[in-house]
């Protein structure tokens, strides 16, 4: 679902003019589909906020060029767009002198099927683990017992063990191509080239988008991880599969699933990374959002799998580019029910 960026001879004009609220809305209902689909006009807007070059380059196109008393455009609200260059080529000269205050991160993102976590030693043989009938002692309810106490061990040591044949696993999936995921659960699997905070957005083919991460109130997952991850290592998100929920006990959980509901099974998530922190104002503001970002379009093709995705990529522009604002990186990935 990338599709690729080229610069118009206009873009200089469109960007002021949708900054203060001057296109009708044919022309800003079309640039908002461009910023969507277009990571370098994201950045480039990315680029002018985080500057707050607004007084000084407004400034310079003269009198004209200053903010009008006008309705604001949803762009506008969303974007932070009051802080955007008048012109292109003045910004590019102030940027070779000031750097942005907060670079993007690079990042590779993958969905990985995993299995319904019902069965410890199954999941275990399906990493590829050492020894993996040795369970922590308190397995899961239906998990056959092998042996005795000679097949058994803590959750410390069986999830070190655990640890290999994930670390495996991601690397493999990590050097794969992306593309459409099969499967009833997925986690989400990354790395960054910088310490960073996650959201994850999931929207289904009947139109529903809601947060899956960090997980919304009434909503928690046991064993949820902390929203701050070091660069260089592969995190999981909303968990790992498995982990210890006391000396001799692990809980398992599968990840984000392909709601059951649905007569069309594919859903696609939104993984957003950045470098600043996620606090919450942010999410408050973001959940305030999503009921207006429901995803009208994709509801009505979903059965249609040669529409569904640019029907989704469509729904998800206003998510992604109020993502893109502020200074997030993010990543579509498909996934289809079994």
């Amino acid at each position: 679902m990338t599709q690729a960026s080229e610069r118009h001879d206009d873009d200089d004009d469109r960007m002021v003019a949708y900054a203060r609220g001057e296109l009708d809305e044919a022309e800003r209902v079309a640039f908002e589909a461009r910023l969507a689909s277009e990571p370098r006009l994201a950045a480039e807007y990315e680029r002018f906020v985080e500057l707050d070059l607004v007084g000084e380059l407004l400034a310079a196109r003269g009198p004209a060029a200053q903010p009008v008393d006008a309705p604001q455009p949803v762009g506008r609200r969303l974007l932070r767009y009051g802080a955007l260059a008048a012109a292109l080529a003045a910004a590019v000269a102030v940027v070779l002198l000031w750097p942005t205050k907060v670079a993007l991160l690079t990042c590779t993102v993958r969905a990985a099927a995993t299995a319904s976590a019902d069965d410890l030693a199954a999941y275990a043989r399906a990493v590829g683990t050492r020894d993996p009938d040795r369970l922590p002692r308190d397995t899961p309810r239906g998990t056959p017992r092998v042996g005795g106490p000679a097949q058994t061990t803590t959750a410390a040591d069986f999830l070190a063990r655990l640890a290999e044949g994930e670390a495996a696993r991601d690397r493999r999936l990590l050097a794969t191509a992306s593309g459409v995921v099969t499967a009833d659960f997925v986690t989400i699997r990354f790395v960054a080239d910088a310490d960073c905070s996650a959201v994850v957005l999931m929207l289904d083919s009947r139109g529903r988008l809601g947060r899956r991460y960090p997980s919304p109130p009434g909503a928690t997952i046991f064993g949820e991880v902390a929203n701050a991850f070091a660069d260089g290592s592969v995190h999981v998100l909303p968990r790992p599969i498995a982990v210890a929920r006391d000396p001799y006990a692990v809980s398992m959980h599968p990840g984000f699933d392909v709601p059951s509901d649905l007569a069309v099974g594919v859903v696609w998530f939104v993984t957003a990374l950045r470098r600043q922190p996620v606090d919450g104002a942010l999410l408050a503001e973001l959940d305030a959002h999503l009921a207006d970002w429901r995803g009208a379009q994709v509801g009505a093709v979903a059965a249609d799998p040669a529409q569904r995705d640019a029907a989704a990529e469509r729904d998800l522009g206003p998510a992604v580019a109020w993502l893109s604002a502020r200074g997030f990186v993010v990543t579509i990935s498909t996934v289809v029910r079994p």
